[in-house]
């Protein structure tokens, strides 16, 4: 580990005297499986002339490239992206199909799927089987993260938006699973601050 930090001192220009910045940068490169440090390596070199650092400090700059890194190790290829919206489209169907007879119903009772009682009903026991049951584990997964009522009124008014907000949900669940199988342990969410 001290020939990497030799390295990242040279590369970045980063004061690497203290014993607390040595144990944050320990503690970011140990969140890398052991093959890809030295990918970070190679990738750190390409990048250390990269406007972005021009004005950051030592510490900022390697935040920001490992954060780089890790955002383009997560980055979905064309074949999972096509896998996406062909699950997206699938699911799509289905869901209109399932929400457009829910929505029969509730308006049959003349409850708005909006209100307490329309809730109550989309979110009971009966109403979760069928939805597991006709959409699998996923599509549940992917309702609960949308939110049924949110969906019957999707349905109902904007059948775009339902196909892209299936879309954005289906690659989320996507993209968490591959932050686990690349064995990264940070929270995503901190990459989406480079972004603004």
């Amino acid at each position: 580990m001290n020939d990497i930090l030799k390295i990242i001192k040279v590369y970045i220009n980063i004061s690497i005297d203290d014993n607390t910045t040595i144990q944050l940068i320990e503690a970011e490169l140990r969140q890398l499986p052991n093959n890809e440090v030295n990918m970070f390596m190679s990738f750190m070199r390409d990048n250390q002339t990269n406007k972005n650092l021009e004005f950051k400090s030592g510490f900022q700059k390697f935040i920001y490239l490992i954060d780089k890194f890790k955002e383009n190790r997560l980055r979905l290829d064309n074949n999972e992206l096509m896998k996406i919206n062909s699950y997206a489209d699938t699911l799509n169907d289905k869901i209109i199909t399932l929400f457009e007879a829910l929505n029969d119903e509730l308006y049959k009772n003349k409850v708005s799927p909006l209100s307490d009682e329309g809730k109550k009903y989309l979110y009971c026991e009966q109403i979760s089987n069928n939805i597991l049951s006709y959409l699998g584990n996923n599509g549940l997964t992917t309702t609960n993260k949308i939110g049924r009522q949110e969906l019957c009124r999707l349905v109902k008014h904007n059948r775009f938006t339902l196909l892209e907000t299936i879309k954005k949900v289906v690659s989320e669940l996507v993209q968490n699973k591959k932050v686990l199988e690349l064995g990264y342990s940070y929270d995503v969410k901190r990459l989406n601050w480079y972004k603004k």
